[in-house]
């Protein structure tokens, strides 16, 4: 997959560039990234030898099993195995020298690539992904001039698998860094040396703004508290089903379970490259998720987007055209309009008609999604209604088949929603 909506993020390792140094600082440094909205983490670390790495690495992946981040081992082959790692990351040389029935067993393969030549080698070896770089001037690299954007472009153009920029990047680079056709972004100093690991990954991200497809079909979670793991393949499933974007909403969850849900099921969907939308609470969604969904009686949208990163999707509800005219203004990215049926989700909510929506949707130049009890059955109601699509909790979570469920919901979707 080269592109979706999520601008992938890769922290890649030097604890030697780490502020105060020593392997305490460097795994609690590591437990911060962990339990973070980043990709993934690539433990670089060239000055140690194999068993040195090892010893590292052990203490490494513990950490990011504990917070379910991918941990990409880098060039040592043999102890990576040893290690039960899914993931290898090697240079060029490297992998000339590596036979292939060694790389057997590993989930996915990154290599790093100073030229189309490397890039279309490591592609025809079978790697998942390209590390280019260094496309600016880094302190890293003191007197080596950076690569460039054309040659950034060059990579991106001439493989099919995604290429990761690195090297010099800072925030206001990132956005003629991924014009280039970059899946995302590969930072070693900046999460080495920052003091602020949320307001870097903040600064350092770039989501693409709402498109209206998203909304077709919203999944909304239910409010059962069931293992996370148990939540995530219920997620996973509504997705494989056709659900385009996913709202976590767990009301009565406690701030630790709730970030617990929201880390786990964002890398679901971003796996996918679908939106995860966190209900009501804000610095849950700020950590982890791609925006955060506002009722009347959460915070004000304004103050949400006044310290959102770059594309972060700020939903709000409306049940009359004055709110929604007031969400758009404060900046939200889409309005909730509802409830269109009686539901059990929410039984006293105040229903609208099918024309009070539409009024909504034509008050303002967000798109709207309806929400309230839509079903298989009352879907079809709603053809040529001016919403963007439809939001459902137990259309889709309530089914004993949540994947079945989703594909049905969809294709009424396709024909219901232009």
């Amino acid at each position: 997959m080269k592109t979706s909506r999520h601008t992938r993020l890769i922290c890649v390792t030097d604890r030697l560039s780490l502020p105060g140094g020593g392997e305490d600082a460097f795994l609690e440094r590591m437990r911060e990234i962990a339990d973070s909205r980043v990709d993934a983490i690539i433990l670089r670390e060239r000055d140690l030898d194999p068993q040195e790495y090892r010893a590292l690495a052990e203490k490494v992946m513990r950490i990011c099993r504990q917070y379910g981040m991918p941990c990409i081992l880098h060039k040592y082959v043999q102890q990576a195995k040893d290690l039960g790692a899914e993931y290898i990351h090697m240079s060029v040389p490297h992998l000339k020298e590596t036979p292939g029935q060694d790389l057997q067993g590993f989930r996915a393969l990154g290599v790093s690539c100073h030229s189309t030549y490397e890039a279309e080698y490591a592609q025809s070896r079978g790697a998942a992904y390209i590390l280019a770089g260094h496309v600016y001037e880094t302190h890293c690299k003191l007197g080596s001039p950076g690569r460039g954007l054309t040659y950034l472009r060059d990579i991106c153009s001439c493989v099919e698998i995604p290429v990761y920029a690195i090297g010099g990047i800072s925030p206001e680079k990132v956005p003629e860094v991924l014009s280039c056709g970059a899946a995302g972004i590969c930072s070693m100093s900046g999460f080495m040396k920052t003091a602020d690991i949320p307001g870097y990954i903040r600064d350092m991200t770039v989501l693409p703004p709402l498109k209206r497809a998203y909304l077709k079909l919203y999944a909304i979670t239910d409010t059962v508290i069931r293992p996370v793991a148990e939540e995530c393949e219920r997620v996973r499933a509504a997705i494989l089903g056709g659900a385009t974007m996913i709202q976590l909403r767990k009301k009565t969850a406690d701030q630790a379970l709730l970030e617990e849900y929201a880390r786990a099921v964002s890398r679901v969907c971003r796996e996918y490259g679908v939106p995860c939308i966190i209900n009501d609470n804000v610095p849950a969604a700020m950590k982890y998720a791609d925006g955060v969904h506002l009722g009347a009686a959460d915070a004000a949208v304004q103050d949400v987007r006044g310290k959102a990163p770059r594309g972060f999707i700020i939903g709000a509800t409306a049940k009359t055209i004055r709110q929604a005219l007031q969400a758009e203004s404060a900046g939200a990215d889409y309005i909730g309009a509802g409830a269109m049926f009686p539901s059990g989700t929410k039984e006293n909510a105040v229903q609208i008609t099918r024309g009070d929506l539409d009024e909504i949707c034509d008050s303002v130049h967000i798109p709207a999604v309806c929400i309230g009890g839509i079903s298989k059955g009352n879907m079809p109601l709603l053809r040529g209604c001016r919403a963007a699509g439809a939001a459902v909790v137990q259309g889709i979570f309530g089914a004993e088949d949540i994947q079945g469920a989703a594909r049905d919901l969809r294709a009424l979707a396709e024909e219901t929603f232009i």
